[in-house]
């Protein structure tokens, strides 16, 4: 039996008795599943002819066009058959199963290396399971906090960066899916494509900035009719202050934690890639233990400065941490390898989200109360999740 086949089969059946027992014992109503039940009811019933809806079931009422749709279609509509409990376990049960899958398929599609990719899912398998934070695709997060939509939108994600650039067509429906389905997820996928790009440019000298355009215009265009109104009714929604929703100072939380984290992480990825995109076969060695220097310095950096944050909103600062320090010596040996294509894709991702999390986190402090920047500022740490989604992925692909 072919190896990668098995590595990704034992990735798969990692996450069985975890999700067996969540579907056997959980009655989905735990953290944030009720206001995704309750979302999924109000679209089953009363979506229709009415696109946009009062919902009168959860913190006290609140349009319903805040939050993308398409996870909450989907349970509704399955509902129909299992009733609502079991259509939401289900979907989010076949969610985490794909995404291994789907991680696989994104990295055979861009690296043409099975091994380090079944590999790689399988380091996710074991984070999923092993890891107890609430985001950073862990099953505590998926099947116990109730990040419904997250995780329907994370196996879309992975096959719409496999999709891109060969299949512009299929990347782009499924980029839309992505957007109506959760922000946070879009945000990432249009990011990660835009790597894409750049590392394209960096080892063939050309940007294909039409491709990159046109695929933006189309994506949005698409999603137009359910992102513009979204856009429009941020003000509504949005409107209690962060420092009140989590009894926090919003300046010392951020300026003392977040954006020193966001500023060490944007400096040192830019300088870790530079050196990785310029090392040649004589000094690759050399160049590669320098990376391994700053990587270390910056994720104890990061581990000293945002350990507390990280426990606070994440809940897992352990796994955190091991991943700081496991990461840097996995992309050494990839580095050394000739293998760094997912070494330089995961700098520049690190580097994209923390320049993009510093500036919300600056716009939030600067207008904390009333505006769209409370949801970008206060779920600005969530975009951490793909920089350390990419780095679990680097450390897999080292065994490979």
């Amino acid at each position: 039996m072919d190896v990668p086949f098995v590595i990704l089969l034992l990735a798969e059946l990692l996450l069985v008795p975890s999700i067996a027992e969540y579907l056997a014992n959980s009655h989905a109503i735990s953290v944030d599943t009720p206001g995704h039940l309750a979302e999924s009811l109000i679209y089953r019933d009363q979506i229709l002819p009415n696109i946009y809806v009062w919902n009168s079931y959860f913190f006290f009422g609140y349009p319903i066009a805040s939050y993308p749709p398409f996870s909450h279609i989907v349970i509704g509509l399955f509902s129909y058959l299992v009733g609502l409990e079991w259509a939401i376990k289900t979907i989010l049960a076949i969610s985490c199963l794909l995404l291994p899958a789907t991680a696989y398929y994104f990295l055979v599609k861009h690296t043409k290396n099975q091994s380090m990719a079944a590999y790689a899912s399988l380091a996710l398998s074991v984070y999923m399971v092993f890891s107890s934070g609430v985001f950073l695709t862990s099953l505590t997060g998926a099947l116990y906090a109730g990040l419904v939509a997250n995780y329907v939108a994370m196996p879309l994600f992975f096959l719409a960066l496999a999709a891109y650039p060969d299949k512009r067509k299929l990347a782009i429906m499924l980029s839309v899916l992505v957007i109506v389905t959760n922000m946070a997820v879009a945000a990432g996928l249009f990011i990660c494509i835009i790597c894409i790009e750049l590392l394209n440019w960096f080892e063939n000298r050309r940007f294909e900035l039409k491709r990159l355009t046109g695929y933006l215009l189309w994506t949005f265009a698409l999603s137009s009719f359910w992102f513009i109104p979204f856009l429009i009714n941020q003000s509504e929604v949005h409107n209690i202050s962060p420092a009140q929703q989590f009894d926090l100072k919003a300046d010392d939380f951020y300026f003392n934690s977040m954006i020193p984290t966001y500023a060490v992480m944007a400096i040192a990825s830019l300088a870790m890639f530079h050196l990785c995109r310029k090392t040649e076969n004589k000094n690759r060695e050399t160049v590669g233990f320098v990376i391994l220097a700053i990587g270390t310095l910056m994720f104890i950096g990061i581990l000293l400065t945002s350990t507390l944050v990280s426990a606070y909103v994440i809940g897992d600062s352990v796994s955190l941490g091991l991943l700081m320090l496991l990461y840097p010596f996995c992309a050494l040996y990839l580095i050394i390898q000739k293998k760094e294509w997912l070494v330089l894709m995961q700098l520049l991702i690190a580097l994209s989200f923390s320049l993009a999390a510093l500036i919300m986190a600056i716009l939030f402090v600067s207008f904390p109360e009333g505006t769209p920047f409370m949801s970008i500022g206060v779920h600005s740490y969530r975009i951490q999740q793909f920089e350390n989604l990419f780095e679990v992925l680097v450390i897999g692909a080292a065994l490979g």
